[in-house]
């Protein structure tokens, strides 16, 4: 038999049911409420690595990407610049990518990420190496990395530059270039995916070189996708120093306790000099045997070039025997072998076949392309 509830005990399953219904409205709420947009973290910590030398690492995490980015500095204002310009290439490449990509990477609830790691390492008394490496994916499948690297001499309160380091002409460029794609292709993994043109056009520039010296090799650095296949990677090239000694400047050789033995110090400028006086003083015996370059059918734009290059190379000179139809379409062709000292001859109009051709045929040949080369390049 049921129990009357007294007024106390109704109260009591009143409050009860009020409370259990408020909390399944709020359960419900939460589960059908929007997400709210991660609010970004930022953590920034700094430390000391050497005397002078100091670090700071930047995460950061949003909705859209986490980054992490570690920056080397000093109290020099003038050597902070140049490094944080860098890196703040790095960044606005990122941001700019996420604006790009923005759409793909909400609809598919993935996020980007930045991260430049640095290291340090000891040259000299106060000269140090700055290395850096940064990784950014965005919406793509595969990741990109470019690598950079400074030198930098607190007793001088600056970065060195290749002047600094190098003593260079045109023969040393072109020793370091063959010291560098050679050591590229000694790994065979590597060899596979490098293009020697885009490594040759990389290296052309000195100033445009990616570089760096330790105690016991210089490095040089390429981006992923700068002179291979993106399958490779971004790449190094370390030549030892024993290599590369001779292109050394005295001064940082002596700051790194390098040796350089005179003669292998002037190496490079001895070369250069030689040759020049070897052109200079050399006369030739008209009795004796001489062999010479010649070049037909052209100027051609594809071709030309490439030759010209080469023979720049070994201060080689050689004659061109043009047609003059090739040169009426590439006349500046033909004004890049003139002014490059070469020699250039008469190679008929159109290459036709002259034991087919009658005297008269045979003059109209020649004196039309005789004049379009005189009128070409003088």
């Amino acid at each position: 038999m049921l129990k009357r509830l007294k007024l106390p005990g109704w109260l009591v399953l009143i409050l009860l049911l009020v409370g259990v219904f408020f909390g399944f409205n709020k359960v419900i709420a939460k589960v059908f409420e929007e997400p709210t947009p991660t609010q970004p973290k930022e953590i920034v910590e700094s430390s000391g690595i050497y005397p002078g030398v100091n670090i700071e690492t930047q995460t950061k995490e949003t909705d859209l990407y986490t980054l992490s980015v570690s920056r080397l500095y000093t109290k020099h204002d003038q050597i902070n610049q140049q490094i944080d310009e860098w890196i703040n290439e790095e960044k606005a490449d990122f941001k700019s990518s996420i604006k790009d990509f923005e759409d793909s990477l909400r609809k598919n609830d993935l996020r980007a990420h930045l991260n430049i790691r640095a290291k340090t390492e000891t040259i000299a008394n106060n000269v140090y190496k700055f290395e850096f490496e940064a990784y950014q994916i965005t919406g793509g499948a595969n990741g990109v990395t470019h690598l950079k690297s400074f030198i930098v001499d607190l007793n001088q309160k600056k970065h060195l530059e290749i002047g600094d380091v190098f003593q260079l002409n045109d023969a040393a460029i072109t020793d370091i270039k063959e010291l560098v794609i050679k050591k590229l292709h000694s790994n065979d993994e590597d060899s596979f995916y490098i293009f020697d043109d885009l490594a040759e056009d990389v290296l052309a520039d000195p100033d445009d070189w990616k570089w760096s010296i330790s105690q016991d090799k210089v490095t040089f650095y390429f981006d992923q996708y700068e002179i291979a296949a993106g399958a490779a990677g971004a790449l190094e090239a370390d030549i030892p120093l024993e290599e590369i000694k001779p292109y050394l400047k005295k001064s940082i050789a002596e700051a790194i306790n390098i040796k350089i033995p005179e003669q292998e110090n002037n190496k490079s400028s001895q070369k250069s000099d030689s040759k020049k006086q070897t052109q200079k003083n050399t006369t030739l015996d008209p009795d004796g045997k001489y062999l010479a370059l010649t070049f037909d059918d052209g100027p051609h734009p594809n071709v030309t070039p490439k030759i010209l290059e080469t023979l720049k190379k070994t201060d080689t000179k050689a004659t061109f025997y043009m047609l003059g139809s090739q040169v009426k379409h590439y006349p500046s062709l033909a004004n890049d072998v003139k002014n490059a000292g070469h020699e250039i001859g008469d190679h008929t109009m159109n290459h036709m076949d002259l034991s087919t051709l009658n005297s008269e045929k045979i003059k109209e040949e020649m004196e039309s392309s005789h004049k379009i080369i005189e009128e070409t390049i003088g």
